[in-house]
């Protein structure tokens, strides 16, 4: 009889700034995640078209199944997110996130797998470059739409991942309390995944409910996109239970 009282999950998260440097990206990326063997890979700022389509092409080369949310088309190409997984979703769907008229629509993907016979919810999204209280708004109805899904379902681990555009340390702290308030782990220090003429910020996130973060870094080395990746390492324990979130120390 298998032992299902651990389940382990590692995940990655990347804003891949549509693959304007696909070669580049791909072949950095690619032979990194092969290295690392992600459970996960969730991809934001996707192009897909007849011709080039990223996402897909990486989940060729990993052998890893794609689950892709459109949020707008542009000339003939979907823009959306994407979930590579290294085993097939069980189940996979996506919640509009409200706007205003002068920003681009965004969405939720939520995708449903299974590892060591453990159902685990995925929450991947990239919230508007507008202004905070924009992102502050679709937040709080990702954690609201997750709640619902609780309440439907069951309190499954969830991983909530995504950029989520958080400029300052003002915005990283108010996001920490959101989260926090609700149930999530969230590192003590979030990696700086967006470096540019020596601006660094933390945009990019992971945070972890009904299971716990045990390690989480940024991937430095890849190129071809402004962001960087970031990982973590998170498991379920069969006496995991509702506490009070911890923040954590993570790597740099």
């Amino acid at each position: 009889m298998k032992d299902i009282s651990v389940s382990k999950i590692r995940i990655v998260s990347f804003n891949v700034f549509y693959a304007l440097r696909k070669k580049r990206l791909q072949h950095a990326l690619s032979e990194t995640l092969a290295r690392m063997k992600p459970d996960v890979v969730c991809l934001q700022e996707v192009w897909a078209g007849k011709k080039s389509d990223f996402a897909r092409e990486l989940a060729r080369l990993l052998n890893y199944h794609l689950l892709f949310s459109r949020r707008a088309a542009f000339a003939g190409r979907r823009i959306g997110i994407a979930s590579l997984m290294r085993e097939p979703s069980r189940r996979g769907s996506s919640v509009i996130l409200p706007r205003s008229h002068r920003s681009r629509p965004r969405v939720l993907q939520l995708v449903t797998l299974q590892t060591n016979h453990i159902s685990w919810r995925i929450a991947n999204t990239h919230l508007s470059v507008i202004s905070f209280r924009a992102r502050k708004a679709q937040l709080a109805a990702i954690l609201e739409a997750l709640d619902a899904l609780e309440r439907q379902d069951c309190a499954m681990p969830t991983i909530l991942v995504g950029d989520f555009n958080t400029r300052t340390k003002k915005e990283v702290d108010a996001f920490a309390r959101m989260l926090t308030e609700n149930g999530f782990q969230i590192p003590q220090m979030l990696p700086h995944s967006w470096n540019v003429l020596g601006i660094r910020r933390q945009l990019d996130w992971i945070a972890a409910r009904h299971c716990s973060i045990v390690a989480m870094g940024a991937i430095p080395h890849i190129k071809g996109s402004d962001h960087k990746p970031v990982w973590a390492d998170i498991v379920w324990h069969a006496a995991e239970r509702k506490t009070n979130p911890r923040r954590i120390e993570t790597a740099q």
